[in-house]
């Protein structure tokens, strides 16, 4: 794949995976997951020991952060939530795809393909489906509530029991 950088745009992505053939629904990235409390052992071990360019989602101000903000790195680790993007091209260097060894010491859990994800067409006739058995829901449980039997209510600063 010509761009798999972990700043390139879905364009991008996209136009190197049809150039690519075969499985397009992949982005050429992979995602890292880190072992539970092991994330900082985790960017330490791209920087020193693999020597990646590492971007860390906690020096952007409130870790939002556009991929494209990313620059050349070959990393963007998301500490929040124990995850990695890696470019491509990075971890094909390091042999670092799906199908790696990861050794037991190793701070990461797994190295996944990322994949595209695309919403489907929705059907505006199962659309209006959906919102009239929402509001016949809605309408049922406000009858229900109607036709219980009342409890006590707050009257003029008072307790009344209902009809008294």
């Amino acid at each position: 794949m010509a761009n798999l950088r972990t700043s390139a745009s879905t364009d991008e992505l996209l136009l190197a995976a049809l150039e690519q053939g075969g499985d397009a629904t992949t982005t050429g990235r992979f995602l890292v997951t880190f072992k539970e409390g092991a994330t900082e052992a985790g960017l330490q071990s791209f920087r020193s020991e693999r020597g990646l360019r590492v971007a860390d989602a906690r020096d952007f101000s409130g870790q939002a952060m556009a991929l494209e903000d990313a620059g050349d790195s070959d990393v963007i680790v998301f500490p929040e939530i124990g995850v990695a993007l890696m470019g491509g091209e990075a971890a094909a260097a390091r042999s670092m795809g799906a199908e790696a060894v990861i050794a037991d010491d190793s701070p990461m859990q797994s190295v996944d393909p990322e994949y595209f994800m695309f919403t489907t067409q929705i059907n505006a006739a199962d659309y209006l489906k959906g919102v009239l058995r929402a509001t016949q829901t809605i309408y049922a449980d406000l009858n229900e509530l109607e036709q219980a039997e009342p409890t006590l209510t707050y009257r003029r600063k008072c307790w009344e029991l209902p009809g008294a």
